[in-house]
């Protein structure tokens, strides 16, 4: 049987993949949530903000995100997003089911809480499997998105996406990634 750990530590734990969680979910609501809302909150800011609170755990790390949401923030200044330009560059997308993901880190989330060390630790590498599965058809994502010109903005996530990507599998799929659409081209278009 194994040691309980502390619970300072099932709490680190727990917050730690809760704030995974949050950033799971907010890539979900990318690729699935209702186009208006999307266009709201990347208009207004505030799924930058969920990004930039759900990497806390990240430290020093966390940095790394600064560049393209600074990026996202200005797209998104440049040319608002709308739920129809939401849905015109989603079309043709497929786009990954992240449910059995979510519902792996809910999990895990509640192993830590209960202090479950056995729970957590296979939801942890069950997580392994759901991103090997979404691994490619993400990376598809993003770079379909990158490729449509109808919103700027939604275009302009797909370093955020596959940074996170990186960071979950240890994988460097951003720094083999060149946006295709030109910051500076899309503020003289706005």
């Amino acid at each position: 049987m194994t040691e309980p750990l502390p619970r300072a530590v099932t709490d680190s734990l727990a917050e730690v993949v809760e704030q995974r969680a949050a950033l799971w979910r907010l890539i979900d609501e990318l690729l699935t949530g209702p186009a208006d809302d999307v266009a709201t909150r990347l208009s207004d800011g505030a799924w930058c903000d969920g990004v930039e609170g759900s990497v806390d755990w990240l430290r020093d790390d966390a940095a790394r995100f600064g560049e393209p949401l600074a990026t996202l923030r200005a797209a998104a200044n440049a040319v608002p997003p709308t739920g129809q330009s939401i849905t015109a560059a989603r079309a043709g997308l497929v786009a990954p089911d992240l449910e059995p993901l979510l519902g792996a880190l809910a999990s895990e989330l509640d192993g830590w809480r209960q202090g479950d060390l056995e729970r957590g630790r296979l939801m942890r590498l069950a997580q392994h499997d759901q991103l090997r599965a979404v691994t490619a058809p993400l990376h598809e994502w993003c770079f379909g998105v990158d490729a449509q010109r109808d919103c700027p903005a939604l275009a302009a996530t797909a370093p955020v996406v596959l940074l996170a990507l990186s960071i979950e599998t240890g994988r460097d799929f951003e720094a083999r990634f060149r946006p295709r659409f030109n910051l500076i081209d899309l503020l003289a278009e706005g």
